[in-house]
């Protein structure tokens, strides 16, 4: 563990903490998504337009993270933060007041940006604080939590605000969320950017090539990526599939939805304590295989009619969920194994890949809709087996240990790749 005396909190406290500036994100998509619907009709836009206030929302991040994650490593994770609260102030308030589809759109852009640097802060605290890649998985898989509480009690605390108050007070509860946020961590979250910073004079783009060309990147990072648009691409066609084409109410879709997000909560936390007993890559491995039997099953469940197809699909996409929550926390813990240095930067890598799978995969899930879910379980399904292969065959390359701060980093990934090759 980094010798880093201004860090006072417990692991749980750390937990408690950065639960609701990790969760800002997935607060952002989750409380409206049972009105996406309304609100399209209230814009008069269609689904594909709609669409892409939760598709620009994951590119945004995407980008966003390359830009954070520097910046993050050379002035410090609490900086960044406090700027990353102020401008989600600023892109809730342009959607409480927005009156036209283009102000709130660029309102959920802005919002986006907000996000994401609150959460890459989180996770790039948590490499300074935790050398050692399994803690550091497991106390990903714990933040991974928070994400998921979003999903169960969001989408039903959004349709209440909703129906009584109208969906513009969504935004000004994330606006009060924001101010929350800023407060606790003002009085709470203090910097742990390690001592030795990277030097103004560094070449980030070639430090973004070292990692990018790093093996842990090329084969922990897809399933990662996949884990979470798996989860984005289902959030984007199911108010679609669950209201119009089964007739399930608001209330009924948000409680349903709301079950998906407490499958990602416990295969999480099921995660932590499985990377203790089996590793990484082991969990990496069962998280795919679940993930794979569950899109097979969202095809076999449209060889049902009615209820019996609604019960067998839904319990699929869970089982995807849950194979997906183990992708994320294992992918992104052994992503993030050699990069003790520069977390920031590594962190915003995956995040950027994460993010830029969410929009594409978002994209095509709405372009391939056709009231059934067999266009997303095949997209998915073929993705996860491409990933299951490159794990496969590159499991015996992988490097699950910190680089030391000290080590000469190109010369590692010179080693490395020559070891490979």
């Amino acid at each position: 563990m980094n010798s880093m005396p201004s860090w006072i909190l417990s692991k749980t406290m750390t937990i408690v903490l950065m639960i609701p500036l990790v969760s800002a994100y997935s607060f952002s998509l989750d409380l409206y998504i049972p009105l996406v619907p309304t609100i399209q009709e209230e814009f008069g836009v269609s689904i594909q337009k709609m669409q892409l206030t939760n598709s620009l929302f994951m590119l945004t991040c995407g980008v966003a993270q390359l830009i954070f994650g520097p910046l993050s490593d050379h002035y410090g994770r609490r900086k960044i933060l406090f700027f990353s609260l102020i401008l989600s102030i600023i892109a809730n308030t342009t959607c409480f007041y927005a009156t036209s589809f283009d102000v709130f759109l660029s309102g959920k852009i802005l919002q986006a940006v907000g996000s994401c640097g609150a959460y890459l802060s989180c996770f790039a605290t948590i490499r300074d604080l935790y050398d050692d890649p399994d803690t550091s998985t497991e106390m990903f898989s714990y933040l991974n939590v928070a994400n998921s509480t979003s999903a169960i009690i969001a989408p039903s605390i959004g349709t209440v605000i909703g129906v009584y108050f109208g969906w513009q007070w969504i935004f000004f509860a994330l606006l009060l969320y924001a101010l929350f946020s800023m407060s606790s961590s003002y009085a709470f979250f203090h910097e742990t950017t390690p001592a030795e910073k990277p030097s103004k004079k560094r070449n980030v783009l070639n430090e973004y090539r070292i990692i990018f060309s790093h093996i842990n990147y090329q084969v922990f990072t897809l399933p990662a990526a996949l884990g979470i648009s798996s989860f984005f691409a289902y959030y984007s066609i199911s108010p679609y599939l669950y209201q119009q084409t089964f007739g399930l109410s608001e209330g009924l879709y948000s409680i349903l939805f709301g079950s998906c997000g407490l499958t990602f909560f416990f295969s999480s936390y099921f995660c932590g304590r499985l990377v203790k007993q089996k590793g990484i890559t082991n969990t990496l491995i069962l998280g795919l295989s679940i993930h794979g039997i569950g899109c097979v099953l969202m095809i076999a469940s449209t060889l049902l009619a009615g209820t019996y197809q609604l019960v067998l699909m839904h319990l699929s996409v869970l089982l995807v969920i849950f194979g997906s929550a183990l992708m994320v926390s294992a992918g992104i813990g052994g992503t993030m194994s050699p990069f003790s240095h520069v977390a920031g930067s590594a962190f915003a890598m995956i995040s950027c890949y994460k993010f830029g799978l969410c929009y594409i995969l978002g994209e095509l899930a709405v372009m391939l809709y056709d009231t059934t879910i067999v266009p997303l379980a095949i997209m998915l399904l073929s993705i996860n087996l491409i990933a299951a292969s490159i794990v496969y065959i590159y499991r015996g390359s992988l490097v699950l240990k910190a680089v030391s701060q000290t080590t000469d980093m190109t010369k590692v990934m010179s080693d490395i790749t020559d070891d490979i090759l």
